[in-house]
């Protein structure tokens, strides 16, 4: 597993992802920057904190969210995935290259919006007096990331079934949906099931975690059963 984590890794790293990454990150670096700098200029030292969480969180959620349904798609493309061909008839079975992908990308993830946390904190830290460093401020970060995990596996089932990047924009409109949603706090209840999210003014999920775990498994299986019944 390691070694075709390791080649799935070199093929994901590519200049586009690269540059769209680091863009990502000097976005969230000065939003988060100039987004501090307005909330020390408030009257009230209670609204700081939440002001700079909402301001930075919600750019923070959205930025990821597009990177992650990216990913999942664009490394699945043909022109990215042509080398699954060469993997898989060295006796790598459909299964094992697709599991080992979807935990190399969810990994980069990971280390992506962690990275992204510390950039947060750092800066609320520096430039707000009142801003305390605890378990509440990463919180929100581990919510994103299941949310963005299942939207990306979503973009991932649409591009097997149609070998087509633009076939995102799906995803990433269900996406939109499900904030608005939240934001506007709409009881659509067969919406919210399906189309996971949390609001920027809270630090918890908008259902319970053994729900989104189980949107998880769900869209796995779905790849799954889309991978061993697709011709490549």
């Amino acid at each position: 597993m390691k070694g075709l984590i390791k080649c799935h890794f070199s093929y994901l790293i590519s200049k586009t992802t690269m540059i769209i990454l680091f863009l990502v990150l000097i976005i969230v670096t000065i939003n988060c920057y100039f987004t501090a700098i307005s909330a020390i200029d408030m009257d009230y030292e209670n609204q700081v904190v939440i002001y700079y969480y909402q301001n930075s969180f919600f750019f923070i959620k959205t930025l990821n969210a597009f990177v992650s349904v990216f990913l999942f798609s664009y490394s699945f493309t043909g022109k990215q995935d042509n080398y699954c061909f060469l993997i898989i008839t060295g006796k790598i079975s459909r299964l094992r290259y697709l599991i080992s992908k979807i935990i190399t990308i969810a990994s980069c993830l990971f280390l992506f919006l962690w990275f992204q946390a510390f950039i947060y904190v750092m800066i609320g830290f520096l430039i707000i007096p009142s801003f305390m460093i605890d378990i509440l401020s990463f919180l929100p970060f581990g919510n994103l990331y299941l949310i963005i995990i299942y939207y990306g596996c979503f973009s991932l089932s649409l591009v097997q079934l149609t070998d087509n990047i633009y076939i995102a924009i799906i995803p990433i409109s269900l996406y939109t949906v499900s904030t608005m949603l939240i934001e506007s706090n709409e009881k659509i209840a067969y919406l919210r099931l399906i189309l996971p999210n949390f609001s920027a003014d809270s630090f918890y999920l908008d259902k319970s975690y053994w729900h989104i775990l189980f949107l998880l498994v769900i869209i796995i299986l779905i790849n799954v059963f889309i991978n061993e019944n697709r011709d490549f």
